[in-house]
């Protein structure tokens, strides 16, 4: 089909970008009766607004089945909680144990060490992935709370080198790294 210039409304190439911009109501009123013009005169561009129009119809209908098969129901969140068997805490309770926290040092000394266990599980399983092991961060916090005493073989300093990953020489540290990979986890005999 060849797409040419014609004597109502402007060239072919035209209209059927105003087609387009009109499934968008975006025409001004001088645009839209030129549009209508055209296609009265011009049956090439009657077929490609009607199957445009088509298309556009059947989008609209499919967006419109797929929204309202997806959109989920005012109770969902409720269902998966009690899927999961989680019980919905109150605002209040958050707050209080949250000021509870602030002020118990005991309370606050079980949360410092968190970041730091999260960041070595973190490292010790992108070592292990990187050399070919798969396993999970359950597993590392398993063998963790197993070879607890293994601590006792390590300076604090040592500790704070691995869990924040810095020292006064970065291979060095890499080493100590892959030595504590290799010995300090070893699976209990």
């Amino acid at each position: 089909m060849s797409l040419g210039k014609t004597e109502v409304g402007g060239s072919c190439e035209q209209m059927l970008l105003r087609i387009s911009s009109a499934l968008d109501e975006a025409l001004s009123d001088m645009d839209q009766a030129g549009l209508a013009s055209h296609l009265a005169t011009c049956p090439s561009c009657r077929v490609q607004a009607a199957e445009v129009a088509a298309v556009d119809q059947l989008f609209r209908a499919l967006q419109n089945t797929r929204s309202a098969q997806t959109a989920p129901t005012a109770d969902f969140a409720q269902q998966v909680m009690k899927q999961i068997g989680v019980e919905k805490a109150t605002c209040g309770g958050i707050l209080q144990f949250t000021q509870r926290v602030a002020q118990d040092k005991n309370l606050q000394s079980l949360f410092r060490p968190a970041a730091s266990m999260a960041l070595f599980v973190d490292l010790f399983m992108r070592a292990g992935w990187q050399r070919g092991y798969c396993f999970s961060s359950g597993e590392v916090v398993n063998l963790l709370n197993t070879r607890q005493a293994a601590n006792d073989d390590l300076s604090d300093e040592q500790l704070d080198m691995v869990v924040a990953g810095v020292g006064p020489n970065s291979a060095a540290l890499h080493a100590f790294l892959g030595d504590v990979l290799q010995n300090w986890f070893k699976p209990p005999v």
